[in-house]
């Protein structure tokens, strides 16, 4: 992918499609912008994302602009699902007063788009004059296609990125979570802390998160916490630590379950699951070293419980970056096929018997296109009076997420038997 950012300089030769807007968290809400970029892309065109380096409100209303997503966390999350170009333009005086019409002229010449899709409630140029009605207007004018697709809606509520924030805000991760189709999270680099944790047993790592990152309120989190791309459950307090005395940085402190390896300097990725409890100013370390345990206990049975659960992020894990994160456009899969097959083998390890009874594909064809059924029906048996029981049935079906790429080998992905 090409990261353009710093410069109104920009120019792409290529015929694009392109998509507008804030892209402050990347959530459900996104995921019909993502599919017709995937379809356009298929026709020849290469997929462009066209955002601003700051919240255009921040400048406009000089207000605090606290984002789901940082600047650097889209890259990545951009570049993870295929698309060619980013351009991250700087809301400058010029651009904030700039006439919608002008805005939709750069566009057109610069990025060489033969096609915009943008949501209905899509605004550009000075005082938001531009809208989707005016893009579809002027497509004849500078021969382009304009896609105006509606909100996606959650509760009879568009889904955005307000209605995650207020999700986040008010504590709700597993709401937040399911809004985004993914978890939320912060990424750091792990810094020294004053190191109380090691003196009461329970060691913990450090991360100051970038500035601009929102934060869940202040308290203590059940966390899933990734490093070197390996996974380990943590408890998680966001806050200033009150109970130690100091001036405290706002910052993300996790005891990692079970783990005890130098990891300082490193850089490291935090996932929320649930809110245990609010942060508060203990009597003494001893108290908050009890309570630590209980969270710590709390942590062991959320995890203990979602073990074999059929929302366990096990699957997920092995199937989401499709799925759950949207990867329309990446023709590279073998690490996926990889993690699936180490997945169930740790799984076979788990239990007294694990048996792949069935891995099926049922390809059918709609409008030219492969849409892959998958039907993977996993038997696990344990012992309980020395009879086997217990089926277990995981679904994966492509109403649920779309897949478009047709070089994708999912043969591969489910055709795993041990």
């Amino acid at each position: 992918m090409k990261y353009i950012k710093n410069t109104l300089d920009f120019h792409v030769e290529e015929p694009t499609v392109i998509s507008l807007g804030k892209f402050d968290g990347i959530h459900r809400g996104h995921e019909l912008l993502m599919e017709k970029l995937a379809q356009k892309k298929e026709e020849g065109l290469k997929a462009a994302i066209f955002t601003f380096d700051i919240p255009p409100k921040k400048n406009v209303e000089h207000a605090e602009a606290k984002v789901l997503t940082t600047n650097e966390e889209k890259m990545h999350i951009f570049e993870g699902i295929g698309i060619d170009y980013l351009i991250e333009c700087p809301f400058t005086r010029e651009v904030m007063c700039m006439e919608p019409e002008d805005f939709i002229r750069m566009l057109v010449e610069k990025l060489n788009v033969k096609c915009i899709v943008a949501g209905e409630d899509f605004h550009f140029g000075h005082n938001r004059r531009g809208d989707y009605q005016m893009l579809k207007r002027y497509a004849l004018v500078y021969g382009y296609e304009a896609l105006i697709l509606s909100k996606m809606k959650e509760d009879e509520r568009d889904i955005s990125s307000t209605f995650v924030r207020e999700e986040i805000m008010a504590g709700n991760i597993e709401k937040a979570n399911h809004l985004l189709g993914y978890r939320y999270f912060v990424t750091g680099m792990v810094k020294h802390g004053n190191q109380i944790g090691r003196t009461i047993g329970i060691p913990t790592i450090n991360l100051i998160p970038p500035e601009e990152k929102l934060l869940p309120p202040f308290g203590v989190y059940v966390t899933e916490v990734f490093i070197d791309d390996k996974r380990y459950y943590g408890v998680t307090n966001v806050g200033c630590k009150p109970t130690i005395k100091g001036n405290n940085p706002v910052g993300v402190e996790t005891h990692l379950l079970d783990f005890r390896e130098d990891v300082y300097e490193k850089v490291v990725t935090v996932e929320f699951r649930t809110m245990i409890r609010e942060e508060r100013k203990f009597e003494s370390i001893e108290k908050l070293q009890e309570q630590m345990m209980n969270d710590i206990a709390f942590t062991r049975a959320f995890f203990a419980k979602m073990k074999y659960s059929l929302t366990n992020s096990k699957f997920q894990r092995a199937f989401g970056r499709y799925f759950c994160r949207k990867n329309y456009f990446s023709t590279n899969h073998t690490w996926e096929f990889e993690e699936c097959q180490i997945i169930l083998k740790k799984s076979k390890k788990e239990a007294p018997t694990v048996i792949v009874s069935a891995c099926k594909i049922l390809y059918s064809f709609f409008s030219g296109k492969i849409i892959p059924v998958f039907i993977c029906s996993i038997v696990q048996t344990c012992k309980l009076f020395y009879c086997k029981i217990f089926q277990w049935i995981f679904f994966i079906y492509h109403n649920s997420y779309s897949i478009f790429s047709n070089d994708f080998c999912f043969q591969k992905l489910c055709f795993i038997i041990l």
